[in-house]
């Protein structure tokens, strides 16, 4: 076994003569030491080509979560929320324990997704990992009954159209089905102004 150094020169390891090599405890001095493997016998020798040593600093541990650890969705809607941790040494892996039915986890990405079906308070463990150890905390996620809240004037625009300027119509006050529920009623509701039914 030979070792290079940047002049070019190369000596060999006393006693390197076996098949494998493993070399004494290395430290960030050693990074991009060129190696090189000479075999030999009775008729001559030849050299392999060199292969550079790679030395990293020690894995380190991550050292807190980045990401807000309460968040909600509600049940039916698409969901997706990233764990972020920070200071540790990549690769990093990801775990949640005790998803609500529907989500699932990417332990290599950290990202829970997929659509909530029921409504409730869900405590869940989480951790970040790597070699050197991990971090964890409790992510509390909401899941809510009902649907997002829509801002009144997109109600409005989806509901009435060019219409949602005439305040005779699409006014706060205006009843156009004329079942008694004013708009601002039936947005609050969450039924359609224009069925005289009430229905959502």
């Amino acid at each position: 076994m030979a070792k290079g150094n940047e002049s070019g020169q190369h000596g060999g390891y006393p006693g390197a003569t076996a098949a494998t090599y493993t070399t004494p405890a290395t430290t960030l001095a050693d990074n991009r030491t060129p190696f090189r493997c000479v075999v030999s016998n009775a008729a001559g020798s030849t050299a392999s080509t060199s292969e550079m040593l790679a030395v990293t600093a020690s894995a380190t541990t991550p050292r807190t979560f980045a990401c807000p650890l309460t968040t909600s969705g509600p049940v039916g809607v698409p969901f997706r929320y990233t764990i972020v941790s920070t200071g540790g040494t990549t690769p990093l892996t990801y775990s949640a324990s005790r998803l609500p039915t529907g989500l699932s986890l990417d332990r290599s990405t950290g990202v829970i997704s997929g659509t909530p079906t029921a409504a409730g308070t869900y405590d869940i463990p989480i951790t970040a990992s790597n070699t050197a150890g991990s971090i964890s905390a409790t992510l509390t996620l909401t899941v809510t009954s009902r649907p997002p809240v829509v801002p009144i004037n997109a109600w409005r625009q989806a509901h009435f159209g060019a219409s949602q300027i005439n305040l005779e119509i699409a006014g706060d006050a205006a009843d156009p089905d004329g079942d008694g529920a004013n708009n601002l009623q039936e947005y609050t509701n969450g039924t359609d102004p224009l069925a005289p039914n009430g229905s959502p």
